[in-house]
């Protein structure tokens, strides 16, 4: 019986790998025997009666899968055949592992430079750009006659020439096809990480840069991701080094302002007591007691801080350490704070550890006068802490031990470079002497 279709002889075929951008165009003989057919480098089987189709490529690739399939059938006039399946390529970082991807080859009888099925011209060729496609269609902005064809531009005609930032596109005598420039219109330029897309005067589409705010950053696949580990400015005059963290928050370390100076939210470290300090339970057992003679070198300074509220061992934080422990004195009597004193216990092998807290003590008066702190952790009313100071080095110095009278109210602070801070509040009420005359000031603690 003869078969219903015999496929030989020359066909167009298009193949498409559309993944790997791959496509191709090619004349090429088909041989059929019976069943039997080969497709360019595919050989496999027909159906005659059917048109149904079956044939494979060896793939070349070690790891890969031995033959690439392709399967289809012929369209029922015999004019054309499709075929679909899939080819598999190693992966680039990892040969000994294949991906498959889809693939399509269609056959038809464009090029052959005779009219045969839907074809509107054919010049006997597979190329684009003459008039006459690679699919023997029409370009726009050509005419085609005879066969073969010999096709010719048309000018004046409307087109298309693809862009969707024209207007008004026509053909020019050449065969192309353009446009004129329709600024402002909206489009699409394919770019994720940019927004308001419009077309400009040189026919492309742009469009402004995507904003993800502060700690994001615009990837073209994922849109508006974090930024971890990016600089950035959480807001807060405080803090410095600020960084971006994995959940897209900013955040700064807390900037630590020299002793007896305080951090303004807006203006920075500026002089001032510390917002957040401790007080006593009862005031009035606490005490400040300031001499200040001719001779400097009988000058002396007490600070008490008595039945102070509750404060444990890990609050003091570690003086041997390295951390400054710093008295203040400020002047609050006019509604800008003054520092009227400032004297330092330096951080170092001369404070030692106690049962519940630490000691600073010296023969020889640190670099401010001090010769005696101390540091007691307790529960509420249990608490307690001091400092000593006496000799030249208290005074004749900025922030130096200052002459009584003493203007008040006062305020004493105890800070320390971790962060602790102990207070004391000295008024009228308080005061036991502030005698000019014989420069001494002593005050008990008032709420």
């Amino acid at each position: 019986m003869a078969p219903c279709f015999d496929i030989a002889g020359s066909w167009s075929l298009h193949s498409a790998v559309p993944a790997l951008g791959v496509v191709s165009h090619d004349i090429s003989n088909i041989s059929q025997r019976g069943t039997d057919v080969r497709i360019g480098g595919y050989v496999g089987h027909i159906d005659p009666p059917t048109g149904a189709l079956n044939v494979r490529a060896a793939n070349p690739n070690l790891f890969c899968a031995p033959f690439d399939v392709l399967l289809g059938s012929v369209a029922p006039d015999g004019l054309t055949f499709s075929m679909s399946g899939s080819v598999e390529e190693p992966q680039p970082f990892a040969p000994d592992h294949c991906d498959g991807f889809a693939q399509t080859l269609l056959g038809d009888h464009c090029g052959n430079g005779m009219f045969e099925g839907t074809e509107a011209c054919d010049d006997g060729n597979l190329v684009d750009g003459d008039g006459c496609s690679v699919q023997c269609a029409v370009e726009q902005c050509w005419m085609c006659t005879g066969t073969p064809s010999v096709c010719g531009p048309v000018g004046g005609g409307s087109c298309n020439d693809g862009n969707g930032c024209t207007i008004n596109d026509t053909c020019a005598g050449d065969g192309s096809c353009a446009g004129t420039p329709d600024i402002g219109a909206a489009c699409d330029d394919g770019a994720s990480c940019t927004s308001d897309d419009a077309c400009i005067d040189d026919r492309s589409c742009v469009g402004a840069p995507v904003d993800c705010g502060e700690c994001h950053t615009c990837s073209e696949t994922l849109g508006c991701i974090v930024d971890p580990g990016g600089s950035c400015d959480d807001g807060a005059a405080c803090t410095a080094g600020d960084i971006c963290a994995s959940d897209g928050s900013c955040a700064g370390t807390p900037y630590i302002c020299e002793p007896c100076f305080a951090c303004d939210g807006a203006l920075g470290c500026v002089l001032g007591p510390q917002a957040a300090c401790k007080a006593s339970t009862a005031p009035e057992k606490s005490l400040l007691v300031l001499k200040n003679y001719a001779d400097d070198g009988k000058d002396q300074i007490l600070w008490r801080w008595n039945k102070g509220a509750e404060t444990t061992l890990n609050e003091l934080g570690n003086p041997p350490g390295g951390e400054n422990v710093t008295l203040c004195v400020y002047d609050e009597s006019t509604a800008t704070t003054t520092l009227l004193f400032r004297a330092t216990a330096p951080g170092d092998d001369r404070w030692t550890a106690t049962a519940k807290g630490f000691r600073f003590k010296t023969q020889t008066e640190a670099n401010d006068g001090i010769s005696l702190a101390q540091l007691h952790s307790g529960i509420a009313g249990k608490a307690k802490a001091k400092m000593k100071g006496k000799g030249a080095l208290l005074s004749n110095r900025p922030y130096g031990l200052p002459a009584p009278a003493l203007p008040l109210p006062l305020r004493a602070q105890l800070q320390s470079d971790n962060g602790l801070c102990l207070e004391t509040k000295h008024d009228a009420s308080g005061v036991v002497k502030n005698d000019s005359t014989r420069g001494i000031f002593k005050a008990r603690g008032t709420p």
